[in-house]
C-alpha cells in the first residue's frame, strides 16, 4: 500500500508546533533564571550586612544597580562595578583600567599597559550558583582589573574585614592589590618616594604558584616589628602562607580580618581551623592606611601575571566587628552562593 505524504499544510502545522515548544522551553529557562536573580536580590536586601556598621563598599552581582544595564550581558566587558553600599551616599564604584575623567586616578601605571591591552573583566551571566560573576583572566599581555574609587578610606588604627566570594580557575599572583598614587592622586609606582606611605600598606590575599593561599599584611612604615611576626622567605616578611591550597573550579568565601592589636585571621568558608593551616598571625597594632583596592591583578607587575579567577562579591568594612556579625555575613554569602559555611 502506498503511504500518503504529508501535505504542506500538515508540515507547516508540525513546524509551528515545534517552534512553539522551543519558544516555551526558552521562555521557561528565562523565567527560571529570573527567579534565581529575584531570590538572590531578596537574600541580599534582607542580609544583616546592610546594617553592620563600618561598611566602606559593597560590590555584588544581582541587583539592578550593580552594573550598567547595557553591559550586564553574557560575554560583555565590564567598565564598572557599582558600589551598592546602603550606608553611604558616596559610592566607590570600581572602574576598569584607564582614566575615564579628570576626577580619577590613571590606574594603569604598568610600563607595558596601554589602552589597547587594558580592560575590565568579562560578565558571566550564569556563574557561581547560576548567578552573575566577573571573570578576570590575566596574562603578561592582558591587563584585566577594576580599581576602586580614590575616595576609599579606612580607619588605620582599628579593625578591618574584607569578605570575598571567588572561584579559583588557574594561575598565580595577587588578585586583590592596591592602586598607588601621590598626594594629588596622580598615578605612581608602589614603593616610589612619591607614593602615599611609599605604597607600603597591604591587607589582601595572594595565590602562590602551587595554589597555596597567602595573606599579605604590611603597615604604613613596613616596620621591622610587624615583619618579625610574619613569615620570611618568599613573603619577604610581610605575608604568611596559610597552608590552605585553593583547588581549580572550587568556590570559596574568604574573610580577611584584622582584630586590632590582637590578630590577623583568614577564614575559609567561615572556618579558621582548617587542617594543617596557619589561620592567624599577631597584630602589633601598626597604622594601616589602605590605598584604593585594585581588583583582579597585581598593582604594577608586568610579568608573571597568570591569575584566572571569577569574583562574585566583595564587601569591605572598617572598624572592629563582632564575631556574630562576621558569622551572619558569611552565612548570607553561603546561602546566596550555595557554599557550605562552618563556624
Amino acid at each position: 500500500m502506498r503511504k500518503k505524504a504529508f501535505s504542506l499544510v500538515e508540515l507547516s502545522i508540525v513546524i509551528l508546533i515545534i517552534g512553539v515548544l522551543i519558544a516555551a522551553v526558552g521562555q521557561g529557562l528565562d523565567l527560571l533564571q529570573d527567579s534565581r536573580i529575584t531570590a538572590a536580590r531578596l537574600i541580599t536586601k534582607s542580609s544583616r550586612a546592610n546594617s553592620v556598621k563600618g561598611m566602606v563598599f559593597w560590590f555584588e552581582p544581582s541587583l539592578e544597580e550593580s552594573f550598567i544595564a547595557s553591559e550586564a550581558i553574557n560575554g560583555t566587558t565590564i567598565s564598572q562595578w557599582k558600589d551598592t553600599n546602603p550606608q553611604s551616599d558616596i559610592k566607590l564604584d570600581a572602574k576598569a583600567g584607564q582614566k575615564t575623567d579628570a576626577t580619577l586616578i590613571t590606574y594603569n601605571v604598568a610600563t607595558s599597559g596601554t589602552s589597547g591591552n587594558t580592560s575590565g573583566p568579562t560578565y558571566i551571566e550564569k556563574g557561581l550558583n547560576n548567578l552573575p560573576t566577573l571573570r578576570f583572566t590575566n596574562s603578561d599581555s592582558a591587563f584585566i582589573y577594576l580599581a576602586v574609587d580614590k575616595r576609599m578610606s579606612n580607619i588605620p588604627n582599628k579593625g578591618m574585614n574584607l569578605f570575598l566570594v571567588m572561584t579559583y580557575r588557574s594561575g598565580s599572583s595577587s588578585f586583590i592589590d592596591r592602586v598607588c598614587h601621590d598626594t594629588n592622586f596622580a598615578p605612581t609606582n608602589c614603593g616610589a618616594g612619591s607614593a602615599v606611605n611609599d605604597g607600603n600598606p597591604l591587607f589582601e590575599p595572594y595565590i602562590a604558584s602551587d595554589g597555596s593561599l597567602r595573606f599579605y599584611v604590611r603597615d604604613n612604615t613596613n616596620s621591622a616589628e610587624q615583619r618579625a611576626v610574619m613569615d620570611g622567605g618568599a613573603c619577604s616578611g610581610f605575608c604568611w602562607d596559610t597552608g590552605y591550597d585553593l583547588k581549580p573550579g572550587v568556590s570559596y568565601i574568604l574573610t580577611m580580618q584584622r582584630n586590632y592589636k590582637n590578630t590577623f585571621t583568614l577564614y575559609i568558608n567561615g572556618n579558621s581551623t582548617y587542617a594543617g593551616g596557619v589561620p592567624s598571625k599577631t597584630d602589633i597594632g601598626g597604622m594601616i592606611t589602605l590605598d584604593p583596592y585594585k581588583i583582579g591583578r597585581h598593582a604594577i607587575r608586568n610579568t608573571g601575571e597568570t591569575t584566572d579567577i571569577d569574583i562574585s562579591e566583595m564587601i569591605f568594612f572598617t572598624g572592629n566587628m563582632a564575631a556574630k556579625d562576621r558569622n551572619s555575613i558569611e552565612d548570607y554569602l553561603g546561602k546566596k552562593y550555595n557554599i557550605k559555611v562552618t563556624h
